[in-house]
């Protein structure tokens, strides 16, 4: 797959990266009919439950934490989907890189036009957002993304810890958020299968749930098992399939430079 060299500032961002020439990827929500392009999955199917799979809490998390250990960046093309708190759907092409540590970019346009250029790092987040966006703030869902990029990158790009955790069920482990180096009053609860990170929820006192982020329909990428489908419910809401993902891509340190138009929040 041919990477696009940086993701472009929002002035010169390009209306629709190919598919097969962009960067890593959230995607559409498939019940919306008329919004659903091509769907190009990489690689082969996997099956949920792998035979051979541990089933213990810790032979799963040791399991889980081997694609963050052949994994250290990815990118991919995307179509997104963004649910707002009135229950509005807004669908958008766009482009995802993400690298360790804690780095993330994503771009997203619609009608050739740039929606929204969002990039965390652990130096700090920043947000470009057209339309329904910063008029004074940033869009409560943007809004509960700490630095660092947690949410997006724990569980895909960052070892989960093999201590220090809590056992609340077969499978699903709970770490204070300072362990992953962020400092919240949450908790982070990671459910495992035997292909890794099932879901994902940060939890903390106000609200109970901050975010949750579920995967599933994992394809074969490079020796890797990566999950194609993402669902988001909580501060960001919405449905990503992943097209055209490409692991350990080399990202020059200017893909996660914001643009001037982008706010610090």
């Amino acid at each position: 797959m041919k990477l696009l060299p940086h993701p472009r500032t929002v002035a010169g961002l390009a209306p629709k990266a190919p598919r097969s020439a962009a960067v890593a990827a959230l995607a559409l929500l498939l019940s919306l009919p008329g919004c659903r392009g091509p769907r190009v999955l990489s690689g082969e199917a996997i099956a949920a439950d792998p035979a051979g799979g541990g089933s213990s809490a810790a032979e799963r998390l040791h399991a889980a934490n081997a694609t963050p250990r052949a994994v250290s960046s990815f990118s991919a093309a995307c179509r997104l989907t963004l649910v707002t708190p009135e229950g509005e759907t807004v669908n958008l092409d766009g482009a995802i890189v993400a690298a360790e540590p804690g780095s993330l970019r994503l771009q997203a346009w619609k009608f050739d036009r740039p929606v929204i250029d969002l990039t965390v790092t652990p130096a700090g987040r920043f947000l470009f957002a057209r339309g329904q966006e910063v008029q004074g703030g940033v869009p409560e869902g943007f809004a509960g993304i700490p630095a660092g990029g947690l949410p997006t990158l724990a569980p895909l790009l960052t070892e989960l810890p093999e201590s220090g955790y809590q056992t609340r069920g077969p499978g699903l482990l709970a770490w204070p958020a300072a362990a992953f180096g962020v400092e919240a009053d949450a908790t982070i609860v990671a459910t495992l299968s035997p292909l890794g990170v099932r879901e994902l929820a940060i939890v903390g006192p106000e609200p109970p749930e901050l975010q949750r982020i579920g995967f599933a329909n994992h394809r074969a990428v490079g020796g890797v098992a990566w999950p194609m489908d993402w669902t988001l419910t909580g501060a960001l809401t919405g449905t990503v399939l992943l097209e055209d993902v490409e692991l350990n891509p080399p990202l020059p340190a200017s893909a996660f430079e914001p643009p001037a138009s982008a706010r610090a929040f």
